[in-house]
Parts: structure tokens; C-alpha cells; sequence
């Protein structure tokens, strides 16, 4: 009898588990949403600075993130040509954690990054979300040398994501 009580309060006390379902992030699928985007966007490789006390709080059961936060920062780098990270590309920025109720998108400051950032007049955004599309730290060479490929028109998605690929 004592068995069966203790079983139904735990059934009782547990919640429903959540998880947080993403398809993998690959920089090939990005470059092609963002260049058939109507939005103007710009691939960079370079530094990120910001302070990092200033991410949404994601430690703790409670979902008091608010969905984005914006924060100062700052990228220097370059920008994406045909040629390669050619376009020096030193500017402050927003960057914008979203969170998808508990879990939220993270970045590390002072770290090499390939971002796509959408241009909105002279305002460049930097957005990190929880599935990890859109900024990736610490970019292989094949992987930056894939975005030259993109910018030159062979960009082959199909082959799947480029971060998770095996040197042959």
C-alpha cells in the first residue's frame, strides 16, 4: 500500500518533459534563406565582443526570459565578396539572444565567429537562437571557404550540413 502511495505522488509530482526539437544548423542552408531573403543580410568572419552578463539567464526551471533581448556589441572582421572575407568590416551591432521558452540562444564573448547579420539602414544584427542558425563560433577553413563557394553560386545544400562532413 505504501508503494502504490509513494508511486502515485510521483507520478502525481512529475511534469510533462519538454524538449527542444531543431533541424542540425548548416551556414550552406543559411546562405541560401538569407540570399533569397527580400531583407538585406551580410556574411562575416571575425571577432565578437559584448557583455556577456547581459544574456538572457538561463539557469533554473523558470522561463522569465523575455523572447529576445537585445545587447550592445561590437564585430570586427570581414564581410563576404567573391573573393573571399575580403571587405573589412569593423562596425557596433545588435546582438539579439531569442529564446524559445526555457532554452535560449547563447554567444561567447571575444570569439571568431561566421555570422549572417541582416543590414537594416546602417544597423547590423546579430541574431543566436537556441538551434544555432545564423552564428557559428570558431568556423572550420572548409567551412569558410564553402561561403566563398555559395558567393560564387555552388552552394550545394543537398550535401548536408558542412560542420558535421568528414574530410575525405
Amino acid at each position: 500500500m505504501i508503494r502504490a502511495l509513494l508511486i502515485a505522488g510521483l507520478v502525481a509530482a512529475s511534469g510533462p518533459a519538454f524538449a527542444l526539437s531543431c533541424i542540425p544548423p548548416d551556414p550552406a542552408r543559411d546562405f541560401e534563406r538569407a540570399a533569397s531573403d527580400e531583407n538585406q543580410w551580410v556574411v562575416v568572419h571575425g571577432k565578437l565582443t559584448f557583455d556577456k552578463r547581459l544574456l538572457p539567464n538561463r539557469d533554473g526551471p523558470s522561463n522569465d526570459a523575455a523572447p529576445t533581448t537585445d545587447i550592445p556589441a561590437y564585430f570586427k572582421g570581414y564581410s563576404l565578396t567573391r573573393d573571399g572575407f575580403t571587405n573589412r568590416f569593423e562596425t557596433p551591432i545588435t546582438l539579439t539572444a531569442r529564446c524559445f521558452g526555457p532554452w535560449c540562444g547563447g554567444a561567447v564573448s571575444d570569439t571568431d565567429y561566421l555570422a549572417f547579420m541582416l543590414k537594416d539602414g546602417s544597423s547590423y544584427t546579430m541574431t543566436v537562437d537556441p538551434c544555432g542558425s545564423n552564428s557559428y563560433p570558431k568556423p572550420s577553413q572548409e567551412v569558410l571557404d564553402r561561403m566563398q563557394a555559395c558567393m560564387n553560386g555552388d552552394c550545394p545544400v543537398a550535401d548536408g550540413p558542412i560542420l558535421q562532413r568528414k574530410k575525405r
